[in-house]
């Protein structure tokens, strides 16, 4: 039940011409100024959202693309998910990229598909190489974070979707985005696929990626200190913030279990940016936890679950997920993901290995490929200090730095929206 109130609540919070980036300054209308509160409630005016069809967006399935058995524990894992929808017109084909831990149908990834579908694409919604599916049955090594890695893994998956959807007389070309984690993973795939060739992507737009992984993470982990009381003490806090939003939603006249409810809620008494902090920490420590349970299952890694141990299909979880939700990100680069793949780089120290997985590994490709482009908040929580400043310097006018939003806390935004339909529409100039 926990986790179902937890799932509730992540979704509320992730409901991401000149020669310099386009700074929207005093005219911006986004109406949240604080950073982890934009996070939290995203949108909360009904009338300031982008307003998007609701055309149905279908499920379809493909069958492992990995070269192993996959464990009897997570069987239901055995097959990739994505979301799709095809104009019955000819029209250019749009790839979708899920943030951290974020499946094929996330709030995100469908908000932008209709907005993109409407505008008359076809569109495509990918899970995040870091969900646990993918990383039971696309992950090539199952230990994700590794850019380039996650890329392959992520070409993959996208060239046997196009052949599933069997509709390349209808596609004029090949466009993609993702939002976080997954605006850095399509950086990656652009620039693997101007090796490889197999899409020719000719737009491609990141949406609050971080600059370096790992400095992301660790102000992720960072944040769950904010918890009264420490993690010990996470599952009466998060409890208290449940038992809030139930009863003035019970009180509510609304129907919906929405952002909106959820600001009028604690806009009276707002519980401040520290518990928020908090409460974005966990929210993230439990994508971890996912994350790390289905590694260490699928690499027989012995990190929580011991090597070689027999889990079945109706072998419980818990006992591992009580560790794994005590460990963070950063625990799982250092303790498992840098030895891991060390064994084939003995030489990279652990900070080298960090450098590797960021946007600065790659800026010499960003900045020449005139076909990306980037938005971005100037107060995204993800972002160490200074950090934001790396994305105007390298895409100059191909990059809007939004003053306010938090981390994709604006993305559901109407001007966002609008900007992102632009972008691949015929671009903002």
């Amino acid at each position: 039940m926990m986790h179902r109130r937890l799932a509730l609540i992540v979704a509320v919070v992730w409901l991401v011409p000149s020669v310099h980036a386009a700074e929207h300054a005093p005219a911006y209308g986004y109406p949240v100024p604080e950073p982890f509160t934009a996070t939290v409630v995203g949108v909360p005016v009904p009338e300031l959202r982008a307003k998007t069809s609701k055309v149905r967006l279908k499920t379809g399935y493909l069958k492992k693309t990995v070269d192993r058995e996959i464990p009897d524990v997570l069987w239901y894992n055995a097959r990739i998910a994505f979301l799709y929808r095809l104009q019955r017109k000819p029209a250019p084909l749009v790839f979708v990229i899920a943030g951290t831990g974020g499946a094929h149908n996330t709030a995100h990834n469908q908000t932008l598909m209709r907005a993109l579908y409407d505008a008359g694409m076809h569109v495509v919604g990918l899970p995040s190489p870091t969900h646990t599916r993918f990383i039971t049955a696309a992950g090539s090594t199952g230990v994700p974070g590794n850019l380039t890695i996650d890329a392959k893994d992520l070409y993959v998956v996208m060239k046997k979707v196009r052949e599933k959807l069997n509709a390349d007389k209808k596609i004029t070309a090949f466009y993609l985005t993702g939002y976080s984690l997954g605006g850095s993973n399509a950086a990656y795939v652009a620039r693997l696929d101007k090796d490889e060739g197999a899409f020719g992507f000719s737009r491609v737009l990141m949406i609050n990626p971080p600059l370096s992984l790992y400095n992301s993470v660790s102000r992720l982990d960072r944040m769950i200190q904010s918890v009264p009381g420490g993690i010990d003490n996470f599952p009466q806090f998060f409890r208290g913030l449940v038992d809030q939003v139930s009863a003035a939603y019970q009180k509510s006249d609304q129907v919906a279990f929405d952002e909106t409810l959820f600001f009028n809620v604690f806009k009276a008494n707002p519980p401040g940016p520290d518990k928020l902090a908090g409460l974005v920490g966990a929210a993230f420590r439990i994508s971890a936890s996912n994350l790390i349970t289905a590694s260490d299952i699928v690499t027989n890694y012995g990190f929580a679950l011991p090597a070689n141990a027999t889990a079945t299909r109706t072998s419980s979880l818990t006992p591992f997920l009580q560790v794994t939700t005590r460990t963070g990100f950063t625990d799982f680069y250092h303790e498992m993901y840098f030895p891991f793949y060390q064994r084939e780089q003995p030489s990279l120290t652990r900070g080298e290995m960090a450098e590797l997985q960021s946007l600065k590994a790659i800026q010499g490709f960003l900045g020449e490929a005139d076909y990306i482009g980037v938005v971005h908040n100037r107060d995204d929580i993800i972002l160490e200090p200074g950090e934001i400043d790396f994305f105007p310097a390298t895409f100059g006018d191909r990059a809007i730095i939004y003053p306010t939003g938090g981390h994709l806390g604006n993305l559901p935004y109407w001007e966002n929206i609008q900007n992102v339909v632009k972008f691949f529409t015929g671009g903002w100039q």
